[in-house]
C-alpha cells in the first residue's frame, strides 16, 4: 500500500541519522579490537605448541604398543601354523612311509623354537600373555614329542601303533589346547592393537584439528590486526568525509521522499501531532481544490471533508482516530470527498501515525484514491447479475450457481418453484448433512470430481423435493471463471426426466419379461417334441416294411420337423440366457483358452471340411467365459459352415485399440452381399434357406453377448470373397502375459 511505501521511506532518512553515531563509535572499538586480536593470537600459539609436544609423546608410546601387539599376533599365527604343518607332514608319513612326506614336520620343528623365543621376547611387558606363554611351551613340546614318537614307531615297521597314538584322544586334546591358547594370545594381541590404533588416529586428528584451527585462528587475528592497524591510520582523515557523505545522503533521501510522494498516484496528506496540514502530494490537491500553500498549517478536517456517501451525515476524520490510537485506520464504507469547489467524489484508502526515531507519534500521514472506477464497475457488475438472474428466473430450465467452495450460493425460480423451497431454505438444506446424499448434486462423487478438476460434467441423480416426492433430473454443469481467470465456481441447469425414467424402467421390466417367456416357452415346448419324436420313431420301427411310401415320406418330415424345432428352441434358449447375469462376467478370461477350446469343439467340422484354423496370440480381457466362447464357437463354426470350393481357411487376430481390444476372424467362405451387412445380426435372419443347416440365431447371441460385455460386432464382406467379422472387448483390469502357443490351432 502507499502508506507503507512512505513509511519505509521516512524510515530510510532516520537511518541515515543513525550512521552518523555508529560510524564515529565504531572508531573507538577498532582500538581496541587491535589488543585484543595481538593477545589473542599470542595465546594460541603457546597452545598449538604445548598441545603438539603431548600428542608426538602419545604418538611414540602408543606406536611402540601397537609394534608389540603386532609382534604377537603374527607369532602366535606363525607358531599355530607351523604346528598344523608339522602334524599335516606326520600324517602323510604315517600313512605312506615316504620320507619326502616329513618335509613340512622337519620345517615346522626348525620354526618353532625360533617362533616361542620371538613370543618370549614380545610379550616381557605384558604378563597376562606371559600366564599364556607359560602355559603354551609345555603343550608344544608334547606336541612335538607325539609327532616325534609316531614317526619313529612307522619308521620301526610299526604303522599300526603310529596310527593309533595319532588318533588317540590325547594327541587330539593337546593339539586343541594349544590351538585355544593361541587364539586367546591372538584375540587380545588383536583388540590391543586396534585399540592402540584407534587412540593413535585420534591422538593424530586432534593435533591436526588443533594445529589447523589454530593456524587458521591465527592467520586470520593477523589479517584482521594490519586492516584494523591500517584502517586506523586512515579513519582520522575518511572521518570527515564519511560525514560530509551521510548529511548528503540524508539530504537525498528526504529529497527521494518528497519526490516519491508527489509522483505516487494516489492522494497523500501529512499533519503534524496537532492534525495541522505540513504537506498535499499533486493528487491531493487535485481532489481536495487546496494549493500546498494553501494548506500548510490548517487544520485536516477543513481540507479533508468527508461525509456518509449514503446519509450525507459527517463521518469522523481518521487522521484523528489515528493520533488518538496510534494505529493505522480505514475509512469508513460509503465515504465521500467533498472538495474546496464543492465536487464530490467517492474515496477509499486508510491513514497511519508517523513515528520519529525513538517511537513516538509525530504526525500522521493520509493516503486515499477516487474510488469513482470501482464504484461503477461494482454498479455494472450487480446490473449485470440482476439481469442475469431476471433471465434465469424466465428460463425453462433449473439453473443453480456453486461458489468456489462448492457450496450452492443461487437457484433460480423455476429451481425453486420445483424444490418447494424458498431461497434461503434450499441455501440452508445440505443434503450431504442428511440420510440421502443422493438428493443434490454438491453431495454427488461425480460433481466433487468435476468441482476439483474444474471440467465441464453431465450426470442424472434424484432430488427430494419439500413434499417429500422424489424426482429424476438431467443436470451439467461447467466452470466459472472471472476476468482475470480466477476460478469462481460452477453453474449449472437441470431438467425433469423422471416421466422419461418411468418409462425406460417399464421398458426394462418389458424386456425382461419377454426374455422369461421366451426361456419359459422354448424351455416347456421340449417335452412335446420329445414325445413327437419319440412316437415317430415306434411307429417307424413297429410298423417297419408295412407303411407306404407316402407314410414313410411323412413321417420323415415329423422327425425333420422336430429336428430343426429342437435346434431352434435350443438357440432361443441360449439367446435368451445371454441376457441373465453371468455368475464370472467380471473375471480374466483368456482368449487363447477360449480359442482352444472352440477348435476343440468343432474338431469333428474341422476334420470334415478340411479347415485350417490359425491364430495370433490373444490377449487377457475381463468378461464372462462361457458367453465369450459362444462368440467364437457361432464365428468360427459359421467360416466352416459357409465355405466356398475351397477349403476353409480361418484366422483370429486382435489389436489393442486403447480403450478396448479389436478381434478380427477372417475366412475365405462365400461372403456377404453390402446389402445383408446390417440385417444378418437380427434373430432367425437367415440368407441360404434350407441349403445349408442353421437357425439364424448364431450371429444375434453374439450381438448380444458382445453389448453386454460393453462391445460391438460387425462386418465387412464381399460375395465370393470371403468374410472378415470385426468385434471390440474392454481392457481388462490387467493384461496377463500370454504364453506361447502355436499358430495352427487346429487343422483338418
Amino acid at each position: 500500500m502507499a502508506i507503507e511505501r512512505i513509511r519505509r521511506e521516512k524510515s530510510a532518512v532516520r537511518q541515515c541519522r543513525r550512521s552518523k553515531n555508529m560510524k564515529s563509535m565504531a572508531s573507538k572499538l577498532s582500538q581496541a579490537f587491535e589488543i585484543i586480536y595481538l593477545v589473542i593470537a599470542l595465546g594460541l600459539v603457546a597452545v598449538i605448541a604445548g598441545s603438539s609436544y603431548k600428542a608426538w609423546s602419545l604418538y611414540a608410546i602408543q606406536n611402540e604398543q601397537m609394534a608389540i601387539s603386532e609382534a604377537v599376533r603374527m607369532n602366535s599365527v606363525a607358531l599355530l601354523s607351523a604346528l598344523k604343518d608339522a602334524e599335516t607332514g606326520q600324517r602323510g608319513f604315517l600313512l605312506t612311509g615316504e620320507e619326502r612326506y616329513l618335509e613340512p614336520y622337519r620345517e615346522a620343528t626348525r620354526q618353532v623354537p625360533e617362533f616361542l623365543k620371538r613370543l618370549t621376547q614380545a610379550i616381557t611387558t605384558r604378563p597376562d600373555q606371559q600366564v599364556r606363554l607359560k602355559r603354551l611351551k609345555p603343550l608344544v613340546a608334547g606336541k612335538l614329542a607325539e609327532l616325534q614318537t609316531t614317526i619313529e614307531l612307522r619308521r620301526n615297521q610299526n604303522p599300526d601303533a603310529a596310527v593309533a597314538i595319532m588318533r588317540s584322544d590325547p594327541g587330539k586334546a593337546i593339539m586343541d589346547e594349544i590351538r585355544e591358547v593361541c587364539e586367546a594370545m591372538e584375540t587380545v594381541a588383536a583388540g590391543r592393537w586396534r585399540s592402540q590404533a584407534e587412540e593413535v588416529h585420534a591422538s593424530s586428528r586432534r593435533l591436526g584439528l588443533i594445529s589447523t584451527v589454530g593456524s587458521v585462528t591465527i592467520f586470520g587475528l593477523l589479517v584482521l590486526a594490519s586492516v584494523t592497524i591500517h584502517r586506523g591510520l586512515r579513519r582520522r582523515q575518511l572521518l570527515i568525509a564519511s560525514l560530509s557523505a551521510s548529511e548528503g545522503e540524508c539530504r537525498e533521501a528526504r529529497d527521494w521522499l518528497h519526490t516519491t510522494i508527489r509522483s505516487i498516484g494516489d492522494g497523500v496528506i501529512a499533519t503534524d501531532d496537532q492534525g495541522k496540514i505540513t504537506f498535499l502530494n499533486g493528487v491531493a490537491q487535485e481532489l481536495t481544490g487546496w494549493s500546498q500553500e494553501e494548506a500548510v498549517g490548517v487544520a485536516l478536517e477543513e481540507v479533508f471533508v468527508i461525509t456518509n456517501e449514503e446519509t450525507g451525515a459527517t463521518v469522523e476524520n481518521p487522521a484523528t482516530r489515528a493520533l488518538r490510537e496510534g494505529q493505522v485506520v480505514g475509512l469508513a464504507n460509503h465515504t465521500r470527498l467533498t472538495s474546496k469547489g464543492g465536487r464530490e467524489v467517492p474515496i477509499e484508502d486508510s491513514a497511519a501515525p508517523i513515528r520519529d526515531e525513538h517511537g513516538v507519534v509525530s504526525g500522521v500521514v493520509l493516503v486515499f484514491r477516487d474510488a469513482t472506477d470501482r464504484k461503477q464497475a461494482e454498479q455494472a457488475m450487480a446490473e449485470s447479475v440482476k439481469q442475469f438472474r431476471t433471465m434465469a428466473d424466465h428460463a425453462p430450465v433449473l439453473v443453480w450457481i456453486a461458489g468456489p467452495d462448492g457450496r450452492s450460493v443461487w437457484f433460480n425460480r423455476p429451481w425453486l418453484d420445483f424444490a418447494g423451497r424458498s431461497l434461503e431454505q434450499e441455501l440452508a438444506h445440505n443434503p450431504a448433512d442428511s440420510e440421502h446424499p443422493e438428493d443434490h448434486p454438491q453431495c454427488l462423487a461425480t460433481y466433487h470430481e468435476a468441482f476439483e478438476a474444474r471440467k465441464p460434467f453431465t450426470m442424472q441423480y434424484r432430488l427430494r423435493r419439500g413434499d417429500g416426492a422424489y424426482r429424476w433430473l438431467l443436470g451439467n454443469g461447467s466452470p466459472l471463471y472471472d476476468s482475470n481467470q480466477v476460478f469462481t465456481g460452477f453453474i449449472g441447469s437441470c431438467t425433469d426426466i423422471t416421466e422419461q425414467k418411468a418409462v425406460e424402467e417399464k421398458l426394462s421390466r418389458a424386456n425382461d419379461d419377454l426374455s422369461q417367456f421366451a426361456f419359459a416357452a422354448s424351455h416347456d415346448l421340449q417335452e412335446p417334441l420329445r414325445m413327437i419324436t419319440s412316437y415317430s420313431q415306434l411307429l417307424v420301427k413297429g410298423y417297419r416294411g408295412e407303411l407306404s411310401d407316402e407314410a414313410q415320406m411323412c413321417v420323415t418330415f415329423i422327425t425333420e420337423g422336430t429336428k430343426r424345432m429342437r435346434e431352434l428352441l435350443g438357440d432361443l434358449l441360449a439367446y435368451t440366457g445371454v441376457s441373465e447375469p453371468g455368475e464370472h462376467s467380471g473375471e480374466l478370461v483368456d482368449v487363447n483358452a477360449i480359442f482352444a477350446s472352440t477348435v476343440a469343439n468343432l474338431r469333428t467340422a474341422i476334420e470334415e471340411s478340411h479347415a485350417v484354423v490359425t491364430r495370433d496370440p490373444l490377449p487377457t480381457v475381463t468378461g464372462n467365459p462361457a458367453h465369450l466362447a459362444q462368440v467364437f464357437q457361432n464365428l468360427i463354426g459359421n467360416a466352416i459352415k459357409y465355405r466356398g470350393p475351397d477349403a476353409p481357411r480361418v484366422h483370429v487376430s486382435a489389436k489393442r485399440l486403447p480403450p478396448e481390444w479389436q478381434f478380427n476372424v477372417t475366412d475365405n467362405g462365400l461372403g456377404i452381399e453390402q446389402e445383408y451387412h446390417g440385417s444378418i445380426f437380427g434373430v432367425f435372419k437367415r440368407l441360404h434357406g434350407k441349403e445349408i443347416p442353421g437357425t439364424g440365431i448364431g450371429l444375434a447371441i453374439c450381438q448380444r453377448v458382445l453389448e453386454r460385455h460393453q462391445g460391438r460386432i460387425w462386418v465387412d464382406s464381399e460375395l465370393g470373397k470371403g468374410s472378415q467379422f470385426f468385434f471390440t472387448l474392454p481392457v481388462g483390469r490387467e493384461e496377463a502375459v500370454n504364453g506361447n502357443v502355436s499358430d495352427h490351432a487346429g487343422r483338418g
